[in-house]
């Protein structure tokens, strides 16, 4: 079985992958991963892993991350060729990635690609519209057993926007602080808008290679109470919008094209946007790879959340 997750809706295509993962393990299936922005790992390595069963091993799960926005040709058309082999394995082949459908040139994959979006199971997670935010806002609070007031949902909406990541702090702030209905002036005493968070300063350090700065930022963010995984998921959400505008910007796309595309708060837009020119695309994606594995190490608890912030920042 081969699925494949994509899209620029970078919260909604990692709580899937998250889903599909925990779903493996509970089957006890072993996963193992191939992330190219690593290493260029090369098929016969790929095969080798998928034919090295223990006699306990009927069958294996795989993650294969980046392959088409870091771009690996070899193993894109030895796969192609084997698309109808692995399609009826009792293996699951999870494919993780950023890229939009109609974003890859021939030449890096767009066959496998294609084999993928018609005959994959395809998760496609685009950027919701205003609409469809505030719809995810009441059923995110329903699913805390809590009901939202318009005039509160309308508030969240203005500070956050399509934020998801945000949000969904937010949202389990409000829960554990509000009754049974969450009202406007709860928004007003927990939330702080996003024009007031400091993690632009982190990435400001961190572009600016003040490492000792950006550690104290991120203390300061533990002191004040706010979780490791909650500054990690910021961390990664602000890195994936910076390489979404990087990419647009690169291309030549104006700011007025750049903000209709993204659909991203106008505040952290022309943050994102001038912080991106302080790096050049490929140190983007190099970071956000760093974030993504501390990330997977502090979920995993291969390393305990503040160390693996730690050494996050010092390695960037």
């Amino acid at each position: 079985m081969i699925s494949f997750i994509c899209g620029p809706d970078s919260f909604r295509a990692h709580k899937k992958l998250k889903e599909m993962i925990d779903q493996a393990k509970l089957d006890n299936l072993p996963v193992d991963f191939f992330d190219f922005s690593e290493k260029e790992w090369n098929y016969n390595e790929f095969k080798s892993e998928q034919n090295n069963f223990s006699l306990f091993e009927e069958k294996k799960a795989f993650v294969i991350r980046n392959l088409f926005s870091e771009g690996s040709l070899e193993f894109c058309d030895q796969f192609e060729i084997d698309f109808d082999k692995h399609i009826k394995s009792d293996d699951k082949i999870i494919f993780y990635d950023s890229v939009s459908l109609d974003s890859v040139p021939k030449k890096f994959g767009k066959v496998l690609l294609d084999s993928l979006a018609s005959k994959s199971e395809l998760f496609f997670f685009d950027l919701m519209n205003p609409a469809m935010v505030r719809n995810w806002i009441e059923k995110e609070c329903q699913s805390y057993e809590k009901e939202i007031e318009p005039m509160a949902r309308e508030a969240l909406f203005n500070y956050f926007g399509n934020d998801l990541w945000q949000l969904e702090n937010e949202i389990l702030k409000l829960s554990n602080y509000s009754q049974e209905k969450i009202v406007l002036a709860d928004i007003k005493k927990i939330c702080r808008p996003i024009e007031n968070l400091d993690i632009f300063k982190t990435i400001e350090a961190i572009a600016k290679k003040e490492k000792p700065h950006a550690l104290n930022l991120v203390y300061k963010h533990l002191r004040s109470g706010e979780s490791p995984f909650y500054i990690i998921s910021m961390l990664s959400d602000t890195f994936k919008k910076m390489i979404a505008v990087k990419e647009l910007a690169d291309s030549k796309c104006d700011y007025r094209n750049i903000a209709k595309i993204t659909g991203y708060h106008p505040f952290v837009l022309s943050k994102i946007y001038a912080q991106a020119q302080e790096f050049d695309l490929q140190d983007l994606k190099k970071i956000y790879n760093k974030i993504f594995k501390a990330d997977f190490d502090m979920k995993t608890g291969r390393v305990e959340p503040p160390v693996a912030l730690d050494l996050l920042i010092i390695n960037i």
